[in-house]
C-alpha cells in the first residue's frame, strides 16, 4: 500500500514540474502577435482621457478627439479603415502609436474613432482592419522583419542569438509604453519585400514566426 502511494506521488510530481521546466527552458515568452495582411479581423479597444496630452510612439501628442490608433507593427503613419463587425460602422484612422499590448486585441482606437463606430460603451468590439495607405517614408526606407516582442530582455537576447546564426543584421529595439517596457527583436532593413519574405519563409521552417513591416 505504501509503495503504491509513493509511486502515485512521484507521478503527480512529474506531471506538475516537468511541463513547467520545459516551458521555461525551451519556449520563448513572447507577446502573441498576428501577421498583417490586406485585411485582418480581431478585437479593438480604445483609450481616452487618461492618455490625452501624452506623447505617442511617433512623437506626436495624443489627441483623444483625433482619428488615430495604435497598432503593434504597422508602419507609423499608415492609414487603415476599421469596420465594426457588430454594426457595420466604419472609421478611417492613422497609426501614430504602438499597442495594444493585451492578448487578443489587434488595435487601440482613439476615443473619437471608437465613438464613430459606436463601441465606446462596450469598450471592446470585433472589427475588420483594411489597409488604405502606406506612408511615403516606409516605402523608401525599406523593410524590417520583426521576429518577437518581449517583456523580458533575456528572452529577446536569446532569440537574437538564435537569429544571428541564420541571418543579419539582427538587433534589439527597446521602447516604452504606458503599460511597460518592451524589447523588439528585428532583422534588417532588407532591400525589398521579396527578400524579406524569403527570410520569413526560412525562419518559419524553424518555427520562428516573423512579420514584415515597413521601416519606421
Amino acid at each position: 500500500m505504501r509503495l503504491n502511494t509513493l509511486i502515485l506521488l512521484r507521478f503527480c510530481f512529474l506531471l506538475i514540474f516537468i511541463p513547467s521546466f520545459i516551458s521555461c527552458s525551451i519556449f520563448y515568452k513572447r507577446i502573441p502577435q498576428v501577421a498583417w495582411e490586406n485585411e485582418m479581423e480581431g478585437y479593438a479597444s480604445w483609450y481616452g482621457k487618461e492618455y490625452h496630452g501624452r506623447k505617442t510612439s511617433s512623437g506626436e501628442i495624443y489627441d483623444m478627439y483625433a482619428f488615430t490608433a495604435a497598432h503593434r507593427t504597422l508602419p507609423l503613419g499608415s492609414e487603415i479603415r476599421v469596420t465594426n463587425l457588430e454594426n457595420g460602422k466604419e472609421v478611417d484612422v492613422r497609426i501614430n502609436d504602438r499597442g495594444p499590448f493585451v492578448d487578443g486585441r489587434i488595435i487601440d482606437l482613439s476615443y473619437n474613432s471608437a465613438k464613430r463606430i459606436d463601441m465606446v460603451n462596450a469598450g471592446v468590439a470585433k472589427v475588420r482592419l483594411s489597409f488604405l495607405k502606406q506612408p511615403a517614408a516606409a516605402v523608401t526606407s525599406g523593410y524590417i522583419i520583426q521576429a518577437g516582442s518581449f517583456l523580458l530582455y533575456e528572452n529577446a537576447l536569446r532569440l537574437k542569438g538564435d537569429l544571428e546564426k541564420m541571418c543579419s543584421p539582427v538587433y534589439i529595439e527597446t521602447f516604452e509604453t504606458n503599460t511597460g517596457k518592451y524589447h523588439r527583436v528585428r532583422i534588417g532593413p532588407v532591400k525589398d519585400k521579396d527578400s524579406g519574405l524569403e527570410i520569413i519563409s526560412k525562419l518559419k521552417k524553424r518555427n520562428i514566426h516573423s512579420y514584415l513591416i515597413g521601416a519606421d
